[in-house]
Order: structure tokens, then sequence, then C-alpha cells
């Protein structure tokens, strides 16, 4: 759940903003200083239709890790954010782009061509944090696009989640309204993130994962006002201590203001570690002068802890608003957020939220009940769960 737990007002004094916002970060921080990072451990994608093992030549022949002109570039960006370089049977092999899936970490690293402005949209999975070299643009789809190395949260998918109550957003329904091409957009490259409404309830948003420059490029009106948003509120923004995170957050909130606020909140369940990524990558004296290590650190050891268990953290949240008279007004709001990674790649069972949503839920009810009537309670769910079970046995006999 994510929810505000106070506001400063929108008309305070810039320099009080600032202040409240340098408070913010320190409690943020502070916050964060126990958690420790593990090793890096890389995995393998094993719900992909794809194998992963070769490149596809009808798609592309370059390999983005271990050939020049990148493999120097891959190397140095990868050592810039910490990570180790993968051996040949750590990298999967997806049509435009690599792959490394840290199982360690609940994330997913890509390596190749990507404009992340121009997919930044409440209905795609946006990334933690990023890396690109624009000294070396590749040709995607006939226009020049820079080399990236991209980091994006792991999430649940969409053909691992059932639920009778069907779905609050749909990405399709949404990047079409809102100029966003669709290309691409099958079952296999979507996932689910939950958020909650204003009174606390639970509602599943569907967003396109695998998004990729060449089939969901924004229209020349949707770049052009994504653009202008950029200009008009980042320089404020960075004058009041924000970061790159919160440039985007805005930016979103200003160009898809008629969205419901639901698809905003899909953004806000990561928005720890973005901050996290950018504080550590933009400002590594400022990082080294707490505790714990300088740089990433801090960043990795809270993807870490996020994938063993939700990790709930306080974060301060800049609010950029044009008023009536022009001017833009700046806002400092802490906000409270469970942050959980999930890794579905692996093919575990247990490694995939949807598969237990509705134990969660039932436990929930169950905790609740108290003595006799809790132990009847959970006699029966099992008795139920073993009934659908068999239910499912015979109708897959009944279809193979």
């Amino acid at each position: 759940m994510t929810k505000i737990v106070s506001r400063l007002s929108v008309d305070a004094d810039l320099a009080a903003v600032i202040e409240q916002g340098k408070r913010l970060r320190d409690d943020f921080r502070r916050a964060v200083l126990s958690l420790r990072n593990d090793p890096f451990h890389y995995g393998w994608c094993r719900t992909d239709h794809k194998s992963g093992q070769r490149l596809r030549r009808q798609f592309r022949d370059d390999d983005y890790v271990f050939d020049e002109p990148y493999a120097t570039r891959t190397r140095a960006m990868l050592d810039k954010l910490g990570l180790p370089m993968p051996k040949a049977g750590q990298v999967f092999r997806g049509t435009n782009h690599d792959m490394i899936f840290l199982n360690s970490h609940g994330v997913v690293v890509r390596i190749g061509p990507t404009d992340v402005e121009d997919l930044a949209n409440p209905a795609i999975v946006q990334p933690l944090g990023w890396l690109e070299d624009r000294e070396k643009m590749i040709n995607h789809g006939g226009q020049p696009v820079p080399f990236s190395v991209v980091i994006y949260p792991g999430i649940e998918l969409n053909r691992h989640f059932y639920d009778a109550h069907g779905l609050e957003g749909d990405c399709y329904s949404f990047m079409r309204r809102s100029e966003q091409a669709t290309g691409d957009i099958g079952v296999d490259n979507q996932g689910i993130v939950h958020v909650a409404d204003e009174d606390g309830t639970s509602k599943t948003m569907r967003v396109l994962l695998d998004s990729d420059n060449v089939y969901n490029r924004s229209s020349y009106f949707l770049a052009r006002r994504r653009q202008d948003a950029a200009d008009l509120l980042g320089t404020t923004l960075i004058a009041a201590g924000a970061r790159r995170d919160a440039v985007i957050d805005n930016v979103l909130r200003h160009v898809f203001n008629n969205a419901s606020v639901l698809w905003h909140k899909v953004f806000e369940k990561h928005l720890p570690l973005r901050q996290l990524f950018w504080a550590g990558l933009d400002s590594p004296d400022a990082a080294a002068a707490l505790p714990g290590g300088p740089g990433l650190d801090h960043f990795w050891s809270a993807c870490a802890a996020a994938v063993k268990r939700p990790l709930s953290l306080t974060v301060p949240v800049w609010r950029s608003e044009v008023a009536s008279d022009g001017q833009t007004k700046i806002s400092c709001v802490p906000l409270t957020v469970d942050v959980t990674l999930r890794r579905p790649w692996t093919g575990y069972r247990a490694d995939r939220e949807g598969g237990f949503h509705l134990r969660d839920i039932l436990r929930g009810m169950v905790n609740s009940i108290d003595g006799a009537t809790r132990i009847v309670a959970i006699e029966a769910i099992a008795q139920s769960s073993r009934v659908v079970k068999k239910g499912l046995t015979t109708l897959k006999n009944i279809s193979s």
C-alpha cells in the first residue's frame, strides 16, 4: 500500500520546501543504513517462449555484451553500476536486446538500444535507473536510439495472475488513447502491479513489461508535450533539491493529467529504489558521507531486501504545479511505500506473486478469526484447495 502521511503546503516558500526535502531525505537515508547487500547472482529466464540461448539473426546481428563496438561500453557501464561482467551462459538473447536476470536482487538489466524518455508512460513499467551512451547511437527501426543499460524492477507476470474481479487498468487501452504505439503488446509482454485506492482497497493495473522503441514509440505530439513539460518543470525541481526520478514523476503527472490516480501510483510502487539509484549515481560523494558505503551500495542493498519481504520506506516526494499566474510551485510530500520485487522469470512458484495472491487474502481473513473457529476455517480452505486441484487435473486430462 502507498499512502501520504503528511503534506507541506504547495504555497510554502521555496526555501522551506528545500529544507523539508533535505530533512526527509536524511531520514530516508538513515532508514536504509541497516540494510546489507547480498552477492550478485545471475539467473536465467524460464518463462519466455524463446530459448534466449542465441541471437535470432532475422532481428539483429549485434551482440551487445561481448562484441565490439559494444563490449567495452557494456563493461564500463556495468562497472559503474557495481555489477560483474556476465559469462556467456548468463546473457539472455532477446529480440532486440540482451538481458541479465538478477535472481539475488529481483531486477532485470537490459542492454541495447533504448530511449527511456520516449517510453515514459504510466502504462509502461518504468526503469529504476539507467545509463546511456549518446555517442553510440544505434539505428533502431529507422530512428537513432542511444546504446543503454537499463535496470527494470521484477514484477508479477500477467499470465500468472488470476482474479475473479478482473483488472482495474489495461495498458493497451491506455497507451492507445495516449498516442503511444501498441505493437508487440501481447499477454506475455504484460505485467501486474497492485496499488491501493484512496480507501485502501487493492486495485490491479496491467502494464507493458518489455517495451521497445520500435514497437512502442511516442507520437510526435506526445513526445513534444513530454519535452515541454520537462522544460517547464525540470529546472525548478532540480533547484529545489529533487533528482531525475522526481522530474520523470512530475512529467508523467503533467502530461497524463487526465489519467486515473491509480496509474500514477504504479510509478510510486518502486519510488524509493529510484531515489536511491539517482542519489548514488548523481551524488556519490553525498552517499559516501554516510556510514554503509558510497555510490549505489544503498540501492542494491534495498533491492536485495525487497526480494525477501516487503520493504517499508518513507521517502520525500516533490510535486510541481503550475499556478494560474504561470508560476511553478513546488511542494515536498513524505510518502510511505511498501516495496516488493518479484522474480517470475525463475519459473518457481514461490517467486511469482500471482500464485499467492488469493492465499494472502485468505490468510488475512483467517487471522481475523479467533480460537476453534480459525481451525475450522483453515481445514475448510485446505479441503477447498484439494477439490480445486483435483478439478484442474481432471480438466487437463480431458483436454489432452
